[in-house]
């Protein structure tokens, strides 16, 4: 064993200290080296605010998606709920049962790469036009999965109009 190994080992507690640091490494390094992405809910149109796509700005074989949607239901119905193009191959399932939260789970055997990836165009109808003030659309949970089963982090960004 080499000089300042053996220095550093010989030393009450400094063992201790060594194979903690190591222990600690070896537990955390995979969270550091976990993928990210950010997520974006804006107009389709900007003339139809409540047409709204969700995307995603860059992400890598992303294979699987949990999305937690919240709204005021007061304001908003969600009138249609669309995978984007890009995905045909995921099969999806929305559940909007209910008001005011929508749960969008899309899965994929292989995964899909992209910069500016549309993910879902939604739809909502104003359920009381002469009100003022403005409504929030929310992502309150975000699950993001790649094909490897490693998981992608995702932020939760909000929308008003």
């Amino acid at each position: 064993m080499p000089q300042p190994v053996r220095a550093l080992f010989s030393r009450p507690g400094y063992a201790f200290l060594a194979l903690l640091a190591f222990a600690t490494h070896l537990l955390f390094s995979p969270l550091c080296l976990a993928a990210s992405a950010h997520l974006r809910l804006t107009p389709q149109e900007p003339d139809t605010p409540e047409k709204i796509i969700l995307s995603i700005d860059k992400v890598e074989k992303l294979a699987g998606m949990k999305i937690t949607l919240t709204y005021d239901p007061g304001r908003l119905r969600l009138v249609t709920a669309d995978k984007a193009e890009g995905l045909s191959s995921f099969m999806h399932v929305v559940n909007d049962q209910n008001p005011g939260t929508i749960i969008i789970v899309m899965a994929s055997a292989t995964g899909v790469s992209g910069t500016d990836l549309p993910l879902f165009h939604l739809e909502f109808s104003l359920q009381d036009a002469d009100a003022a003030g403005t409504t929030t659309i929310s992502v309150s949970h975000v699950q993001l999965m790649d094909e490897n089963l490693q998981e992608i982090l995702g932020d939760q960004p909000t929308y008003s109009f």
